[in-house]
């Protein structure tokens, strides 16, 4: 249906466009358009709680005599539901950026330019993405790009008569710093947008404070997640900030007593926690996994060797490659993956995580390819003076053989490896189960 020329959809939108209808009326007339004794109507608008606040809803209903019903939600919630139930509400409020969504999903309606009295005064910034005709177009989307229907039925720049949102916020985004905390090479003079992308300020830069936030994700560089947790508990115990959840990007800590501290504040805090963790739930891993253990074991009994590799050729950030800030090398930063693999494929589906027990651990780690000289220098030359392998390396290798016992007495081996010496297509997972009369191969290169 050509959405521009033709009648749209009567079945959802007839009330809702016969409210705003009149709704416009209103204020044209500046007077309150329902007369003593009428019920007033009720407008449903549903949006974000950064712009539902109860002080607007307040005074827009003592200036335009109707009833509204605010219902905020964070972005996504409010977009799913705008999106699958059009029937929800009225007036939907939100950042142009949900505008295709909406469309395609046949949730909102055209909006005639002729029915808009004060159209001709909103600024050209919402309507070409310019402030003024010689201005330079700027990179990337912008909402001038969507806000017109055109003759096909898509949105578009052309001007048209029809327009799929009606604009009338521009935000203005802008950040503080602390100044004590620059290092001493920054020249406070040169204050720039690009800190907010600069290697050196990696960790530290915080998150708005945004209601509809309910959880963070540590992910910063090792070195600060003392620093970024202290933040957000003292937040959270100050009454400043609201979070339910906090989870954490591996690895935990540098170190064990670092680890510990984490573990005594976010309890301290009562936010609920968790480590977070992704390999488990990779398709291929999770499939072989269940085959075996649904086909093979009840056949043959149970694995009792299983081994797991994560290798690429090196991490892409300063901070990772110098072990004071990381922490060590390779062990620290991806061991966890291939421990936590291999564990999980020697562990019967459902079954506690203590269902086998650790019985002995042996590891060994080396620096094979990032110290010799021709790669030290490289890797200085990429990195900045700061990381010297020919000086302070730290291990680009690292493996471990780990001894569980399962309930019956039964050795189990898992065997693990990981390498930023790796050199191949990008990042290779790989993993191996083997048991009495079977055996499974997984690799992320292969599959």
């Amino acid at each position: 249906m050509n959405r521009t020329r033709s009648p749209h959809s009567e079945t959802v939108n007839r009330r809702r466009r016969s409210l705003l209808k009149g709704g416009v009326l209103c204020l044209a007339a500046g007077t309150v358009p329902f007369a003593i004794g009428k019920p007033k109507p009720t407008v449903r608008v549903m949006g974000t709680h950064v712009t539902l606040q109860e002080t607007l809803r307040q005074r827009a209903m003592e200036d335009l005599g109707i009833h509204l019903q605010f219902e905020p939600k964070g972005s996504a919630a409010v977009l799913q539901k705008a999106s699958m139930n059009p029937a929800s509400f009225d007036l939907y409020e939100q950042w142009s950026n949900s505008i295709n969504v909406l469309w395609r999903s046949k949730a909102i309606q055209p909006i005639e330019k002729k029915r808009l009295k004060y159209w001709d005064e909103i600024n050209p910034l919402s309507k070409t993405g310019k402030v003024a005709e010689n201005a330079r177009m700027g990179a990337g989307d912008a909402p001038h790009k969507i806000l017109h229907i055109q003759d096909d039925g898509t949105l578009g720049k052309q001007h048209t008569d029809v327009i799929s949102f009606l604009p009338y916020v521009h935000n203005v985004d802008s950040f503080g710093y602390d100044t004590s905390r620059l290092p001493d090479s920054v020249d406070i003079t040169d204050e720039s947008w690009g800190w907010l992308l600069d290697s050196r300020f990696s960790g530290q830069v915080g998150v708005v404070n945004d209601p509809t936030i309910d959880a963070i994700w540590i992910c910063g560089p090792n070195h600060k997640r003392i620093d970024n947790l202290t933040e957000i508990v003292e937040a959270v115990m100050s009454g400043s900030g609201k979070l339910i959840g906090v989870a954490c990007e591996k690895p935990l800590a540098r170190n064990v007593g670092e680890a510990r501290r984490m573990l005594e504040m976010v309890r301290e805090s009562g936010l609920l926690h968790g480590y977070l963790e992704d390999q488990l739930f990779t398709p291929g891993l999770t499939r072989s996994h269940d085959i075996i253990w649904r086909r093979g074991v009840p056949i043959a009994g149970r694995p009792y060797l299983a081994r797991a590799a994560e290798e690429h050729s090196g991490p892409h950030n300063p901070w990772f490659w110098q072990g004071d800030l990381q922490g060590g090398g390779v062990l620290l930063d991806m061991m966890c993956h291939s421990v936590e693999v291999a564990r999980f494929l020697l562990s019967r589906p459902g079954d506690p995580r203590d269902s086998i027990r650790l019985k002995k651990v042996s590891a060994q780690i080396a620096s094979l390819k990032w110290s010799r000289p021709e790669y030290a220098r490289r890797l200085t030359e990429s990195m900045g003076p700061e990381v010297d392998y020919s000086r302070r390396p730290s291990e680009d290798f690292a493996r471990a053989t780990i001894e569980y016992e399962d309930g019956d007495g039964n050795v189990l081996i898992a065997e693990t490896t990981t390498s930023w010496s790796y050199v191949g297509a990008g990042l290779r997972l790989s993993a191996e189960l083997l048991g009495p009369e079977y055996s499974m191969s997984y690799n992320t290169l292969d599959s």
